[in-house]
């Protein structure tokens, strides 16, 4: 099974490094408010974010459990906790923006998932979110952090996302480059890339979705995952772990 470690073992290759900065690049492209330091916007990273370069100051990082969760380096100054995906330690309309990378196919909830994220964002707020293309070449290989969990097509993950409340804004596919280029010189791969974009665009490694929150959601948005009375959910404090508490207060002032 493809673990966190997995994942972050992966984005310290070379050939990671440079997928990293390819998927930055689609970031920018979505929403540069996402990428300004100076924005005064309450961000929060679900899953495994650190993929993306220069994705500017987050509140905090959630980790589902159903993965595995990383402390990460307080130089970085990322605070990191590890979750349950349907209960976020978050209160409702905290958030401005939301990233949730490397999560959303490897929950066992996903429609749950999603709801936690409406639940989390202030009105209006925009989530964006990075899954697997059903049809791209990266899901198909196990050697890269795509090729394993449930991939989406952009029609499952735009009804998923009207399901939890969102309007889908902005639909975009990354990653051209093969995963199997990993090999290759960098600016072979970075030719293949923008090539790709022109010849097989919708067979992109990455789907990525921007969506921005509906106020008034539909009565039937409610889930499995939310009619249950909330459960105590312990989880193992790892190594330089930072409280999510203290971040959320450093956010309020």
């Amino acid at each position: 099974m493809w673990h966190v470690t997995d994942t972050d073992n992966f984005y310290q290759s070379a050939f990671g490094q440079h997928i990293s900065g390819l998927l930055s690049r689609e970031i920018e492209l979505c929403d540069r408010e996402w990428m300004a330091p100076a924005a005064s916007l309450v961000r929060l990273a679900i899953g495994y974010p650190f993929c993306i370069k220069g994705l500017g100051p987050v509140s905090a990082t959630l980790m589902p459990a159903e993965v595995g969760a990383l402390s990460w380096p307080e130089e970085d100054g990322a605070s990191v906790a590890c979750i349950d995906e349907g209960q976020w330690p978050i209160e409702s309309e905290f958030a401005d923006r939301l990233l949730i990378c490397h999560a959303l196919e490897h929950s066992g909830d996903a429609l749950g998932l999603l709801t936690e994220a409406h639940r989390v964002l202030a009105g209006n707020g925009r989530v964006i979110i990075i899954v697997p293309n059903r049809r791209g070449f990266w899901a198909r290989s196990e050697r890269n952090p795509f090729g394993h969990g449930t991939p989406f097509s952009r029609r499952q993950l735009c009804r998923l996302l009207e399901q939890a409340g969102f309007q889908p804004v902005q639909r975009r596919y990354a990653l051209f480059v093969p995963p199997f280029a990993d090999s290759l010189p960098r600016r072979l791969q970075m030719r293949i890339d923008s090539l790709g974009r022109i010849l097989w665009g919708v067979l992109g490694g990455v789907l990525m979705v921007e969506a921005v929150k509906v106020v008034y959601a539909p009565s039937t948005m409610q889930v499995k995952s939310l009619a249950k009375p909330a459960r105590p959910f312990i989880v193992a404090r790892p190594a330089g772990f930072s409280s999510l508490d203290d971040t959320i207060d450093d956010g309020q002032k």
